[in-house]
């Protein structure tokens, strides 16, 4: 079975293309490098990735010291519906949020977010990676939620996951991932070799969806922070 889920094509010269039409919108003035990562989780079809494809990951590094300056980016900021700069747990430093435009305007719910990072103590911004989802970015005590459900000829299809940053700020973490077959793991930290497998039952697994709703919704708005 396929799942829609969460798809972390993370990267700026992939993403750019989808993001804006054009492939010279990626110059050298954005990007000085590209790192590929392989898929870890092959059984997961919702997440980092088409894993069934087997394809990796693309993050970028910016030539961009400050985080305000994605928001000047013409490129990406002619394409974002806003911004919000939020705090993630075991990350020292400023993440910013970027919220892509839909063209689908049925589209109520959910929808491409860009995370972009400024580590303290160091002057470069990096692309983290970005997350599609069904429903609306949520936020609390640091702890990304980006879930999902979809609705097939047969069932609704869910996804609870949750997000965090590497502590180099490079990358998207898979905090927790449980789907409605209560397949998955969760984790307490942004160190991904401390998964633990999901043994919980139902009850536990709509326990989890209940931190979703009492987490607040991402508010995208205008940012600068010069």
């Amino acid at each position: 079975m396929r799942r829609r889920g969460l798809k972390i094509f993370a990267g700026i010269a992939a993403g750019m293309l989808a993001v804006t039409g054009l492939a010279g919108a990626v110059t050298k003035a954005q990007v000085q490098g590209i790192e590929t990562v392989e898929c870890k989780i092959e059984s997961n079809y919702s997440s980092l990735t088409s894993c069934e494809e087997k394809a990796g990951t693309t993050r970028g590094e910016t030539d961009f010291s400050e985080i305000w300056e994605v928001t000047e980016w013409a490129p990406h900021a002619n394409n974002s519906d806003g911004f919000a700069l939020i705090y993630v747990k075991g990350f020292d430093g400023a993440v910013l949020v970027s919220k892509q435009h839909d063209d689908d305007a049925d589209k109520k719910d959910g929808g491409q977010y860009w995370f972009f990072t400024r580590k303290n103590g160091e002057k470069k911004v990096r692309c983290a990676g970005f997350l599609s989802t069904d429903l609306d970015l949520r936020y609390k005590d640091g702890i990304i939620y980006a879930c999902n459900a979809e609705d097939n000829d047969y069932h609704i299809e869910e996804s609870y996951e949750t997000y965090l940053i590497s502590p180099d700020g490079k990358r998207l973490i898979h905090k927790d991932y449980v789907n409605d077959d209560l397949w998955g793991f969760t984790n307490d930290s942004n160190i991904e070799s401390n998964q633990v497998a999901f043994e919980g039952d139902y009850d536990d697994y709509v326990a989890l969806w209940e931190n979703y709703y009492n987490a607040d919704v991402v508010k995208i708005g205008s940012y600068t922070g010069k």
